[in-house]
């Protein structure tokens, strides 16, 4: 039988190359500069932009996006929340752009994690993306605003990130897994999605814990115990995902339970954490080298 977290290889053929800033000839890429980020030599660096304010169902998602160009989307964790997690095992980028990488897809498939770029020119951290079974990922994906590939079933009220066309990032619970149910869950008007990723484990909701029985029911993390006891909450490590009082992380938490996850970022005050995959298919890099060495076709690149 193949468990949700069970890998497949990450061979693939004319693969795309990683999305650096400008974009390759013919990609309908972001312009980073004109969502309130330029490309400095080493790192990307705020440029002034004001923010937008948020109308009608957007104003719901305040605890859990980063609006591009905003104030909040240029802070850092204060130091001292910073300097427990830390001590605590967990490896923080806070990000300024956000790509959804998949090696596996039918039409221009990114190259895979370990051949990301990182570093000056590339990206600042390349992490895995979510679950995946079989030849498919267990969660939606989409690149450059068009559907890769729509997950599984039992996935769709799952957790999920997504990136606006003008490089906002919200982070929820996914209502379906067609384009037009991520769409109406995540896009604002005439602020499309152009990068999502569902599938994973919607720990923190609207800064409250969500409940083992919605983990177990609702989302269907349904192996072993289920729940925050399923197999994918496991005691390893995990790849997160979490906006903190507007500001956007990407998470390597090492050798950790779900339920662990849950409670330090709650205590760290993270509004909401989406858990990606985890063991064998958790991998992390960034410029001091692998930080967690696993399998997964899917993936983030930060900036």
């Amino acid at each position: 039988m193949i468990r949700p977290d069970d890998r497949i290889g990450d061979k693939t053929t004319t693969p795309r190359p990683a999305r650096a800033v400008p974009a390759a000839p013919g990609r309908a890429r972001r312009d980073l500069a004109s969502v309130g980020y330029a490309e400095g030599a080493a790192r990307l660096s705020p440029t002034p932009k004001p923010a937008l304010e948020p109308e009608g169902p957007a104003a719901a998602k305040t605890l859990n996006m980063q609006r591009a160009g905003s104030e909040e989307s240029r802070q850092d964790l204060p130091p001292e929340v910073r300097k427990r997690l830390e001590a605590r095992g967990y490896i923080l980028y806070p990000v300024n752009s956000l790509d959804v990488l998949n090696a596996k897809a039918k039409e221009n498939p990114d190259a895979p994690l370990s051949r990301q770029k990182v570093g000056s020119g590339g990206y600042r951290a390349v992490t895995s993306g979510t679950f995946y079974a079989g030849q498919e990922p267990v969660g939606a994906i989409m690149r450059d605003g068009k559907l890769d590939t729509p997950g599984v079933d039992k996935a769709k009220n799952r957790g999920g990130i997504a990136v606006l066309q003008d490089g906002s990032i919200v982070v929820g619970r996914m209502h379906g897994n067609t384009p037009k149910e991520i769409q109406d869950a995540f896009g604002e008007k005439d602020n499309p999605v152009w990068d999502f990723m569902g599938g994973g484990a919607l720990l923190i909701e609207d800064g409250r814990k969500v409940t083992s029985e919605d983990l177990k029911n609702r989302q269907r993390f349904d192996q072993g115990g289920g729940g925050l006891d399923a197999q994918q909450m496991r005691k390893t490590d995990h790849i997160v995902a979490g906006v903190r009082e507007g500001r956007f992380f990407v998470i390597v938490a090492k050798n950790k339970t779900g339920r662990e996850i849950q409670n330090d970022l709650a205590g760290a005050g993270f509004s909401v954490v989406v858990k990606l995959d985890g063991g064998s298919g958790a991998y992390a890099r960034d410029s001091r080298g692998v930080r967690t060495g696993g399998q997964n076709p899917t993936g983030l690149g930060i900036r």
